[in-house]
């Protein structure tokens, strides 16, 4: 099993919105890909939310990637060609999953091969993204293409998230 816990260290309450600071610690085995971060390996601060992004293959909004294989299926669905070309790695065949934790929302979403994000559990909000046509440093594709720069998260209650600071 994963050994995980977390440690309180600040709470601020401001009219209806709470915000919570804490540490947590969510380990399951060293594996020497995965770098430890200023915490520590397997530690997290957790100040006011989070979107973190699994890359399968590549990322979904690369010109070959899972956003923008969709108008290469057919009516019957994909072709030979482009199973073919999938198998071979020419083209993502897999979504990015995206998980997210802030304020009290915590889930997963991905985007579809038309482009749209969906939600993996029914929660109170929309997920919304805007791209941008640079890359950020290290990025590791050289085609220019559209890169997510920043998502935008509207609840029913009518508050406004914007995560847009990405880290690589």
């Amino acid at each position: 099993g994963a050994a995980s816990t977390s440690v309180p260290l600040f709470s601020l309450k401001e009219q209806s919105l709470n915000l919570d600071i804490s540490l947590a610690y969510n380990y399951c085995g060293y594996r020497p890909s995965d770098p430890g971060g200023v915490l520590g390996i397997g530690w997290n601060l957790l100040a006011g939310g989070v979107i973190t992004r699994n890359i399968n293959g590549m990322p979904d909004e690369h010109p070959s990637g899972f956003m923008n294989i969709g108008n290469m299926y057919s009516s019957n669905g994909p072709t030979n060609q482009l199973v073919q070309d999938l198998s071979y790695g020419i083209y993502d065949g897999e979504p990015d999953l995206f998980t997210f934790n802030f304020m009290g929302y915590s889930g997963t979403f991905f985007f579809g091969n038309d482009g749209q994000i969906h939600l993996k559990e029914k929660k109170p909000f929309k997920i919304f993204y805007e791209s941008s046509s640079t890359n950020p440093p290290g990025y590791p594709f050289s085609i220019p293409h559209k890169q997510l720069a920043r998502f935008i998260v509207k609840t029913d209650d009518g508050v406004t998230y914007v995560f847009q600071d990405i880290e690589l």
